[in-house]
């Protein structure tokens, strides 16, 4: 036996972070995830060269086998020792609290789901209903060209927005494009006070507001800038939109 050169293992407890992959109980269902650990245990096994100054007799090289071994060995099960020690505590006391951090996570996230999925759900039906109750303003109150117009697919929702509000709420204008603006009112005037309750009781969502920006001029609304003055908004008109009757004097 020929030994002038070989390596030997070194065996050391490390910490690393990783992922692990869990099954999780959610109200009965089983679900898998993958949770974050930090600061795992594990053995990192260092493969050390050696060399020597001469060529190893063959007896030279078997006691030296046998001592690497005895030595690995047993660094080995000192290490050993201490990830067993380590991984315990780490499984008894830290995995499952991420495992439940990770259950929580997941509650929220299926929570969260179900939620946006309820608001889509109630999203499409006002969207439904607003369109039934469109269709139905029309064929009551529209012209025969605004009747034919939405016959044959056209939407015509501006034109909808702004005659139904003026003949709903003539004193009004409507903030189509949202480009209004307000500050709160610290003090209403009688008028306008009396205004919101009355609207309020009749189901409206009002307030008495600052209004410090009319909304953009479009078609047969003459809107211009002013000095700021107070109002009563009606917000959600139709769903979307905002009415305004100023107050200015």
């Amino acid at each position: 036996m020929i030994l002038n050169m070989t390596y030997k293992k070194n065996y050391k407890l490390e910490h690393r972070n990783s992922w692990e992959n869990v099954k999780i109980d959610v109200d009965g269902v089983e679900i898998e995830k993958n949770i974050h650990c930090i600061d795992v245990p594990s053995i990192e096994i260092i493969k050390e060269n050696i060399e020597f100054e001469h060529v190893l007799t063959s007896e030279e090289a078997y006691d030296y086998i046998i001592k690497k071994y005895k030595d690995e060995e047993d660094q080995h099960n000192e290490v050993k020792k201490q990830y067993e020690e380590e991984i315990k505590k780490y499984n008894e006391e830290i995995l499952p609290k991420l495992i439940e951090e990770a259950k929580e996570k997941a509650i929220e996230d299926i929570n969260r789901k179900k939620e946006e999925e309820e608001k889509k759900k109630e999203r499409e039906l006002q969207k439904q209903y607003l369109e039934k109750d469109k269709i139905d303003w029309i064929n009551q109150h529209g012209s025969d060209y605004f009747k034919r117009a939405i016959a044959n697919g056209f939407d015509c929702q501006r034109k909808y927005v702004i005659e139904r509000a003026a003949k709903e709420f003539p004193d009004f204008i409507v903030d189509f494009d949202d480009s209004a603006e307000w500050n709160s009112r610290s003090c209403p005037s009688e008028k306008a006070l009396y205004e919101m309750i009355t609207l309020k009781e009749k189901g409206y969502n009002a307030n008495v507001v600052w209004l410090t920006r009319l909304p953009n001029g479009y078609d047969d609304y003459d809107y211009y800038d002013i000095d700021p003055c107070e109002a009563v908004v009606i917000r959600s008109y139709l769903g979307s939109y905002d009415l305004i009757k100023t107050y200015c004097e």
